[in-house]
């Protein structure tokens, strides 16, 4: 709803001892200045039945998931923050993934950025076997996709996670509209494979 209210679900699997029972995770985005609010036991009541309430007129076909949700402390907090390294390797250590370059999930591409890190560092070490050139390649073949996409992610943030109302309201007029152009068209798919290097690349 608009930049101030998301929530999602996301499929994750069944426990080893109950193989046949799926479950899913439930996901609700709160201001970090708000979450302290949320952990004290007397938000249990009244606030979070009003919480539901709201939920349902959001997303009606989440009630029959969240039936088991009775208190607020059922709900497990979870912060995210942008990670912005210099670099990311030198000699025999390195960090890849989201411990190299964090980001605000507005993009969903932690997990193909970490996979381009596996096979760029795969790549650079069948170059070389000398940390020094191994990293250098490395930095030089990751560096350029690694940045734009913090980029984006850190401008986009707001668009999807925040109180105003203009800038959910543009991305609700342009990105239908941008996606009829053929060339923005490709450079939104670009993006989602996780295939770009900057903004006109």
């Amino acid at each position: 709803h608009r930049a101030s209210a998301m929530a999602g679900i996301l499929p994750t699997g069944s426990r080893p001892d109950q193989p046949e029972t799926p479950l899913a995770s439930f996901f609700w985005s709160l201001p970090v200045t708000e979450i302290a609010q949320w952990q004290q036991p007397d938000f249990a009541a009244s606030p979070f039945e009003k919480w539901r309430g709201a939920l349902h007129t959001f997303w009606p076909q989440l009630d029959e998931v969240l039936t088991p949700l009775t208190q607020a402390q059922q709900l497990t907090p979870a912060t995210y923050r942008d990670v912005i390294m210099s670099k990311w390797g030198d000699n025999r250590l390195g960090v890849i993934g989201d411990a190299a370059h964090a980001m605000s999930p507005q993009l969903g591409q932690g997990a193909n950025m970490a996979l381009l890190d596996a096979w760029a560092l795969s790549d650079a070490m069948q170059q070389s076997d000398n940390w020094h050139q191994v990293w250098r390649h490395y930095h030089q073949q990751r560096g350029p996709q690694i940045r734009f996409y913090q980029r984006m992610s850190r401008w986009l943030t707001p668009a999807f996670q925040s109180h105003s109302r203009a800038v959910a309201t543009g991305r609700d007029i342009l990105f239908p509209l941008l996606s009829h152009l053929p060339w923005m068209r490709l450079q939104m798919a670009k993006t989602i494979a996780g295939l770009k290097t900057g903004l006109l690349r």
